[in-house]
């Protein structure tokens, strides 16, 4: 059983982004805008609670709009992932899992299919689009609350919430959100706009990425709260066993099933201590690598500009 203790340990280690990630995006040097989704989504799978989706399958018992469209592409989606995966297998197919009715779409990372122009204004003709494409995601969540399926009594579940899509274009992310008005029509409001670059040559193109970094780590703790409530749904068994077939079709990877239990002896668990250290040093030399690289690129912009404009590492 959990202690409050447990539960204040385990809160403080999923709201911590894996450095390296963060790390990652701020020294991103990307030869195309095609490519910088691939950094964004990094930034959303430093956390447990939800997994990154890339270029996924839209499995919902509602109809879909293309993926796919004259203006824009969705890259990736985070997705609602109330069980990590834990075995090789699982961990294996967990970015090409399908978007389904237990585990939906969160937020999609959108961009244009336009490079050539500034990236500032988003037209009318992309904001109705990313509606278009947004609703199905929005249905979903009222489907859901239809069925009635929360059986955890003194449990405020919010099954309505916004929906969240970062929409890349030329020299921009725009983080944006998503809901029904009165009358069932999807109401956008963009959240902001952060310049970004594709190379960084000044301390500004650090200082851009940063921002957007913190937006990202900050919006998690509105996902969080989302994959919390999706936690407290029982699914019925027929729901499960559609999921798991679907799961199956797409991946085309079974899902483990429990192998007979075995005792260990005190040498097996002397191997297994072994493995974990191992793993640790490597994780540090990672993160050591990480930090020189970034130590390096400020002191190479402190070489190059005023030193009272760049941060000190």
């Amino acid at each position: 059983m959990f202690s409050h203790e447990d539960f204040e340990e385990y809160d403080e280690v999923n709201t911590q982004p894996h450095f390296c990630k963060a790390r990652d995006f701020l020294t991103m040097v990307s030869p195309r805008w095609e490519d910088v989704n691939i950094f964004v989504a990094n930034l959303f799978s430093c956390f447990s609670g939800y997994g990154v989706r890339w270029k996924s399958d839209v499995r919902y018992p509602t109809e879909v709009s293309s993926y796919r469209t004259d203006v824009c592409v969705v890259d990736f989606a985070v997705a609602v992932q109330t069980i990590p995966p834990t075995t090789t297998s699982t961990i294996l197919r967990a970015p090409s899992l399908p978007l389904t009715i237990s585990s939906p779409a969160v937020i999609l990372g959108i961009r244009s299919t336009c490079f050539e122009d500034n990236g500032l204004r988003i037209t009318n003709t992309e904001l109705a689009t990313l509606q278009d494409i947004m609703k199905p995601h929005l249905q979903l969540f009222q489907v859901v609350r239809d069925m009635a399926l929360i059986t955890v009594n003194g449990i405020e579940v919010d099954l309505n919430p916004s929906l969240f899509c970062t929409y890349l274009k030329k020299g921009y992310i725009h983080l944006l959100s998503f809901r029904f008005d009165r009358r069932q029509s999807v109401r956008a409001t963009v959240l902001d706009s952060f310049p970004v670059s594709l190379d960084y040559s000044s301390h500004e193109d650090l200082y851009d990425r940063m921002r957007i970094a913190m937006a990202m780590l900050t919006l998690q703790r509105k996902i969080a709260k989302i994959c919390d409530d999706w936690g407290w749904i029982c699914w019925s068994p027929d729901t499960l066993s559609r999921e798991h077939d679907t799961i199956v079709e797409v991946t085309g990877i079974n899902s483990p099933t429990p192998t007979e239990s075995t005792e260990l002896n005190d040498s097996d668990w002397d191997e297994l201590d072994s493995d974990s250290e191992n793993d640790e040093a490597l994780l540090q030399q990672a993160k050591i690598a990480s930090i020189e690289r970034v130590s390096a690129w400020l002191a190479l912009l402190r070489a190059t500009h005023p030193p009272e404009n760049v941060p000190a590492c």
